[in-house]
């Protein structure tokens, strides 16, 4: 077996539901154009036939032709030699479904899979389908999601723990804007370069272009990224293109900066909350909960600073930003992780922690502040506290250790608490925790508004992270990133679209403020029609709790 391939993800020109064959000529005819490139692997957009948006079709009578058109893909394969990806309507037992079929360049068609979490107007005409599996191909496991499906990060992480070291994501990423070469999407932009760094998999994506029945634009920039969230080629927003890449599905090391390890420093025994019935959870009341918008808006702020320093310097920082940021009409403040120390380090622990909580008791601020913890003789949390007037609120051990923590710290035993606070209800993660969505989630599901996110990171990865799981969840989150030795800075606050209200310099000690209006983190609704929360599908999730 051979862990080389070669790529190719073809960019189509969009057609209307009334134009369905020459959408699908249009189709072939780009096939053979990748072809000429000797790809190993050719892979095409969601719903090529009969169009994406069916609202003047009506599926009677045409699972026939639906059957024909597979052929022809099928025999497009067989003449090509090659692997092929193809999003089409699938009609089985009168329901109708948005499929991705695999053809192998024998013809046979060695998986299918369906979209699950159905975008937009979606639902009008398809039904909810189910995940396909992870098939053995010459290159190692591939799998296949369609489109919004990457929204979900229980889609991919499933296909992840069923061996897929290669993701076809066939797509109708739709965008808005005066300029077609400058279109884009929240998927392409930082959702699916997280999903490939969270399950150390290689993302090929295919989309179109263009627009369908003048109101559906499709933003392009097909390409594929590696497990390291680097997009080795992406195609315009303009125009129809083929974009070939060589890859080695082999070429993936399982820790990201050699610290922590997204699939085998999960704790399933800790993320029951992701299969249970959303009637169930916090959320499922919540949300029915009236609130005036204008009675909930609140200024947050992320504190990066060097947590290295001498411990009297530590506590004077710290107690100015306290007071500055008060005088700010800041109501949360989150200070970045400090760097993990071992036993013999961490003797004056509580002492540090204690002035904190001293300092608290003279200003009206929510604190979230992260300090080593000696719950007894040798039993050592990496924990966050959440201080209000000199009292403790909330406390919060981090669940997964990376692996330099993990020397001397224990998993955390608190679970994933959510806390009712005078400024909402704040959950909170540390450190590499972001790195996976299931705390995050769970956060969601029992009803956060606001994620405070104290971590130690370098570079930019934290960026991205962060609006994904502001965005997959809809709730603000706020990251307090250490500078220093080992930290770049860059602190942000992002809101449930996903966008930065505040940011901070690289490398720079400083306060970043934002206005958190909480009404935006109770509406889960992403677009008409598509709930980030309800319309999941707990029940399918079991493989996310096993061990």
């Amino acid at each position: 077996m051979t862990s080389r391939m070669r790529i190719s993800c073809v960019q189509l020109a969009a057609y209307p539901v009334d134009q369905a064959e020459e959408g699908l000529a249009h189709a072939l005819e780009m096939v053979g154009k990748a072809a000429r490139e000797k790809p190993d692997l050719v892979v095409l957009p969601e719903c090529i036939y009969p169009a994406y948006f069916l609202a003047e079709w009506s599926p009677e009578g045409f699972s026939q032709r639906l059957k024909e058109v597979e052929r022809e893909f099928q025999r497009a394969a067989t003449r090509h030699g090659c692997y092929l990806a193809v999003g089409m309507a699938e009609e089985r037992e009168g329901q109708l479904y948005n499929s991705a079929f695999l053809f192998a360049p024998e013809g046979d068609k060695v998986a299918t899979a369906q979209k699950q979490f159905l975008w937009h107007f979606d639902s009008r005409w398809f039904a909810c389908g189910e995940l396909g599996s992870a098939v053995e191909t010459p290159w190692g496991k591939v799998g296949m999601m369609v489109c919004a499906d990457g929204r979900t990060p229980e889609i991919p992480r499933i296909l992840a723990l069923r061996g897929a070291r290669l993701v076809l994501d066939l797509t109708n990423l739709v965008s808005t804007g005066a300029d077609p070469s400058a279109l884009t999407n929240p998927q392409v932009e930082y959702l699916l370069k997280v999903r490939a760094v969270e399950n150390r998999q290689w993302i090929a994506v295919a989309n179109k272009v263009g627009l369908e029945h003048n109101s559906v634009l499709y933003c392009g920039r097909s390409g594929i990224i590696s497990p390291e969230g680097e997009v080795l080629a992406m195609a315009g927003s303009k125009d129809p293109e083929v974009v070939t890449v060589e890859i080695d599905m082999d070429d993936v090391e399982d820790t990201v900066h050699g610290v922590f390890d997204p699939l085998r420093d999960r704790r399933p025994s800790t993320y029951g909350h992701l299969t249970r019935e959303h009637s169930r959870l916090a959320i499922g009341t919540l949300l029915e909960e009236p609130m005036v918008p204008a009675r909930h808006q609140h200024r947050v702020a992320a504190v990066q600073l060097d947590t290295e320093v001498e411990e009297a310097e530590l506590l004077r920082a710290v107690q100015g930003y306290l007071h500055r940021l008060a005088v700010e009409g800041v109501e949360v403040i989150v200070f970045p992780k400090p760097k993990p120390r071992p036993p013999s380090e961490i003797g004056a622990w509580k002492r540090v922690v204690d002035a904190v909580q001293g300092m608290t008791a003279v200003v009206p601020v929510v604190v979230a502040f992260t300090w080593p913890e000696e719950a007894e003789p040798g039993l050592l949390y990496h924990t966050t506290w959440l201080f209000y007037r000199g009292e403790v609120i909330g406390k919060y051990r981090a669940n997964h250790p990376d692996r330099l923590e993990s020397r001397w710290y224990t998993p955390g035993d608190l679970g994933y608490p959510v806390f009712e606070t005078p400024v909402g209800r704040i959950g909170m993660m540390a450190g590499w925790e972001g790195l996976l969505f299931e705390p995050a989630r769970i956060l969601a599901l029992n009803g956060a508004e606001v994620i405070l996110w104290p971590c130690r990171m370098e570079g930019q990865l934290h960026d991205d992270l962060a609006r994904a799981r502001a965005m997959e969840n809809r709730v603000f989150v706020a990251v307090a990133n250490a500078v220093g030795e080992g930290a770049s800075g860059l602190s942000l606050l992002v809101n449930p679209d996903g966008a930065r209200v505040g940011q901070a310099f690289e490398g720079k000690e400083q306060a970043v403020g934002a206005q958190f209006p909480l009404a935006l983190a109770r509406c889960k609704t992403v677009v008409t029609g598509t709930d980030v929360i309800f319309d999941r599908c707990p029940d399918r999730y079991g493989e996310l709790v096993e061990e």
